[in-house]
Formats: structure tokens, sequence, C-alpha cells
């Protein structure tokens, strides 16, 4: 039997229940500020579970994402 699945990331970590709920509630706040399907979405975060939880709604919404790197410098 396998282990069930977590999230862990700097002083947090998130069952997958927990996880599904977040991304879905992500969802919804997206839709209701007026994001769209085939809408483009820069996402900057650093990387933890709610950064994977943003990743996914956006995916659920079908919109073209640009995943910026937060250490990324102008040179």
């Amino acid at each position: 039997m396998s282990a069930p699945s977590k999230l862990i990331g700097p002083g947090t970590s998130q069952g997958r229940t927990e996880f599904e709920s977040a991304a879905r509630h992500l969802v919804d706040v997206l839709v209701e500020i007026g994001v769209r399907p085939a809408d483009r979405v820069a996402l900057l975060a650093d990387n933890s579970p709610r950064y994977v939880a943003a990743l996914f709604a956006l995916m659920h919404l079908d919109t073209s994402i640009a995943l910026l790197d937060r250490q990324q410098t102008a040179q």
C-alpha cells in the first residue's frame, strides 16, 4: 500500500484533498476576477504548494500560462 500524496513546502504541507480544495477555490477566484479560457496569464511565485495550486487552477481554466522566474535578472 502506498503512502498518501502530499505537497510539501517551506512551513507547510498539503494532502491531496486539501490541495484540490485550494485549486478549486482559486478557479472560482480567477473566474470572479474575469479570467477566461484562452486568456494569457503570467504566473510569478515561489516554489510552494500554493504555486502548484495556482498552476493547476490556470490549467483547469485552459489559459495560456507564462511562467516567470523570480530569480531571473535583467541581464
